[in-house]
């Protein structure tokens, strides 16, 4: 009798093997640099919220103005809260200069750059991802979002107001 019930759960798990929730191996970039080390033309990457790829409306991350010398900063613009649509007043913006900051970006910036960063303690994830890559919002949220990397963590400085030029 347990013989018949061995083969009968040996068989399941043949029949069932590969049948779990992955689809797999998670496809594009594993650590922010990839993505951001130049920073992307606008658009910018698609990112995802919670599985299901979203449009710039709700987040973009992609190079400044080159008519604003901006070209060589990352900027994010997020719909707050994360994963909501942008809007007018709500919308948040954060940064990524490894260089130090000119003095006019600086009068903007709340936070710093830190390309080592650690996730500080009651950090959640917000659901938006792309690759490998989460953002996450820490206690600190309205100074810096974090960009989480399979090794490594970008804290980037929220900009407020939000740097904009004409």
């Amino acid at each position: 009798m347990w013989r018949a019930a061995a083969i009968l759960v040996l068989v399941g798990q043949l029949l069932f093997a590969g049948c779990g929730s992955v689809s797999g191996p998670i496809a594009g970039p594993s650590e922010p640099i990839e993505v951001f080390g130049e920073p992307p033309a606008p658009p910018g990457p698609q990112w995802s919220f919670n599985g299901t790829k979203v449009d710039w409306h709700v987040i973009s991350t992609a190079a400044g103005a080159t008519h604003c010398g901006m070209q060589g900063i990352t900027l994010m613009l997020l719909g707050w809260p994360a994963g909501t649509y942008q809007k007018f007043g709500s919308a948040r913006m954060y940064i990524r200069e490894p260089l130090p900051p000119s003095p006019v970006e600086s009068r903007y910036l709340v936070g710093t750059f830190d390309g080592d960063a650690r996730l500080p303690a009651g950090s959640k994830p917000t659901g938006l991802t792309l690759g490998h890559l989460a953002l996450f919002v820490g206690p600190d949220a309205d100074r810096a979002i974090y960009i989480v990397g399979l090794n490594t963590t970008e804290r980037w400085p929220r900009s407020d107001p939000p740097m904009m030029c004409v």
